[in-house]
């Protein structure tokens, strides 16, 4: 239902569901993702967080809560859910890229390479890792090794939106350092 845009219908659907069954967090989930979409991103975000009371290690439902929240710019709110996932999944690679991503908004350009580098090394098909290292060596003006980085992300995903960002980055650094 929530597919085909009908979003007060999903909601309803999905309210009856976690009534009837209060104990399955991806219908807490589900319904977090419903409500959100419905521009309700505080019932939206609650409804994640009650996923995470029912098993607080499902991390479909905290990566989803983590990226909501960075989405709503609550950085270190992100943070905290994704340090909650490496804290019981060490090497989880999604974990990882937002940890990443965090760091490129804070110009933490050492720190992004590092998290995005465990993952490429673990994962060499991961295109967000790859993009996400592309677009850290950006930051860290090491254009040869960001476009090379973007090149393996574009090979695994070309449609993948971050991809894209960073080669748009990759080419403004260009276009200002004459490069």
């Amino acid at each position: 239902v929530i597919d085909t845009g009908n979003t007060l219908q999903a909601v309803t659907h999905l309210q009856a569901a976690v009534a009837a069954k209060p104990d399955m967090p991806g219908y807490h989930l589900n319904l977090g993702v419903a409500l959100i979409k419905a521009d309700r991103k505080v019932d939206g975000l609650a409804s994640m967080r009650r996923a995470l009371t029912v098993n607080p290690q499902y991390t479909p439902g905290r990566l989803a809560l983590a990226q909501s929240l960075a989405a709503v710019d609550s950085v270190a709110a992100a943070n905290a859910q994704y340090q909650a996932i490496l804290a019981y999944d060490p090497t989880n690679g999604a974990a990882q890229c937002g940890l990443g991503w965090a760091a490129l908004r804070a110009t933490d350009c050492k720190e992004a390479n590092r998290l995005f580098k465990s993952v490429v090394d673990s994962n060499p098909k991961n295109a967000e890792a790859w993009a996400g290292l592309g677009s850290a060596e950006v930051c860290a003006s090491n254009l040869t090794a960001a476009k090379a980085a973007l090149d393996r992300a574009a090979q695994i995903d070309p449609q993948d939106a971050n991809v894209k960002r960073g080669q748009e980055a990759l080419a403004r650094a260009r276009s200002g350092s004459g490069q």
